[in-house]
């Protein structure tokens, strides 16, 4: 009982390392995307600041994020933009 337990929990360990790790390659995917876009629409090279805020705007529509959190996101990120 105890081995399967055990094996229960490795593979559940895993299987988050494993969706934590895809989920952090899709978020360098959108933020490249989102820079990408960013770009065009603006038609010049887009600042780090305006491409999180622009991330923090999208986490929100898809409805990622609530109100509150996405000002707390972009306080963090204009924080650490100064910091």
């Amino acid at each position: 009982a105890f081995a399967a337990v055990l094996a229960s929990a490795l593979g559940s360990g895993v299987l988050q390392h494993r969706r934590a790790r895809e989920a952090r390659r899709a978020g360098v995917v959108q933020r490249r995307e989102l820079e990408v876009v960013l770009g065009e629409l603006t038609g010049r090279d887009v600042d780090p600041e305006a491409l999180d805020r622009a991330r923090v705007l999208v986490e929100l529509v898809q409805g990622q994020l609530r109100p509150t959190r996405a000002l707390r996101a972009l306080q963090q990120a204009h924080e650490e933009d100064e910091g």
